[in-house]
């Protein structure tokens, strides 16, 4: 009675049930699944083709970095002005300093001023003894003036010592503007040399960033595809959920057939030991005779001679026995 019970109320249930809703939003669950993992796939695909993990936050970065790596180029290009112009600089100043100068020097006394001093003194005694004998306006007193005067002129056109022996030594003003040059024209060579390398470098990375900049709106595009495709889906899961539980109240009302009370096996029997034991023999003769009536209706064979007279309407001319043992055999 149980398992008859049970199967109405699951065929009651089929029969009655409100479906549709639920299966519709299970098929474009499924519809939508697909969509949204085609476009995650497609995603994946683009940033792993294009070395690309997070590309705001990468182009955040290469931005920062491209700052600061145009203030290097201009710093460095700064520092090869400034060196170029102390390079320069120092070159001037090492051409107007003398690689040499005197260290040691020894004059004597110039002869030439020594012999004027003596014929200087020798027209002023003459001129004073012109003065004793002569006037002043004389032709000798004249003479000796214009002698002296032309001796004066010519002794302070001479000098007073003249350089006789000069010692010269290296100049270390020269020695270290010479050394600073080096070291200038090295560190500009240096300076030159690394150049390239940090130009080449900012280059890279701005062309890395615009080409960011320009992949940035492919990868928004499938974030938005993908995100979109995930939102739907979430949001048909939602609605699959309310359908199921929406269909799951309204069967719950359709059906109406609810069981009171399962049945069970009653503690006592109902009837004595005599009737169950007369209605087991009635039982077994009934289904022995209708065995032996079912034997004997479906048994075709003929096993008399009225028989086959009766059913082949022939007669019959001779009967074999069926002999089974030797003994019948021999009696036979």
């Amino acid at each position: 009675m149980n398992a008859i019970t049970d199967v109405y109320l699951d065929h009651h249930g089929e029969v009655y049930r409100t479906a549709g809703v639920h299966s519709f939003y299970t098929e474009q669950l499924r519809v939508l699944e697909e969509q949204m993992k085609r476009a995650q796939r497609r995603l994946r695909e683009y940033l792993k083709r294009e070395h690309v993990i997070d590309a705001d936050q990468e182009i955040e970065l290469l931005t920062k970095d491209l700052i600061d790596q145009e203030r290097m180029v201009k710093t460095h290009r700064g520092k090869i002005r400034g060196v170029e112009r102390k390079l320069e600089q120092v070159r001037s100043q090492l051409d107007r300093t003398p690689p040499h100068i005197p260290y040691s020097e020894e004059y004597h006394a110039n002869p030439t001023l020594q012999a004027f001093k003596t014929k200087l003194a020798e027209l002023e005694v003459e001129r004073y003894q012109a003065l004793q004998a002569y006037l002043p306006t004389d032709r000798h007193v004249r003479d000796k003036e214009e002698a002296i005067a032309s001796i004066q002129v010519r002794m302070k056109e001479e000098k007073e010592r003249l350089l006789s022996d000069e010692t010269f030594r290296v100049n270390d003003i020269h020695y270290e503007l010479q050394r600073n040059a080096f070291t200038l024209e090295v560190l500009l060579s240096d300076l030159h040399a690394r150049e390239p390398g940090i130009r080449q470098r900012f280059r890279v990375t701005r062309r890395r960033l615009a080409e960011l900049r320009d992949k940035r709106f492919r990868i928004t595009n499938l974030k938005q595809d993908a995100d979109l495709k995930s939102y739907a889906f979430d949001l048909y899961r939602k609605r699959q959920e309310e359908a199921r539980i929406q269909e799951a109240m309204t069967n719950q009302s359709m059906v109406n057939v609810a069981v009171v009370e399962h049945a069970s096996p009653p503690l006592d029997p109902e009837n004595g030991l005599l009737l169950p034991l007369m209605l087991g023999l009635l039982g077994g003769l009934a289904l022995a005779a209708a065995l032996a009536v079912a034997v004997e209706y479906l048994n075709r064979r003929l096993r008399f001679e009225e028989e086959v007279e009766r059913y082949l309407e022939l007669p019959v001319l001779a009967v074999i026995p069926d002999l089974e043992t030797t003994a019948g055999i021999a009696r036979a």
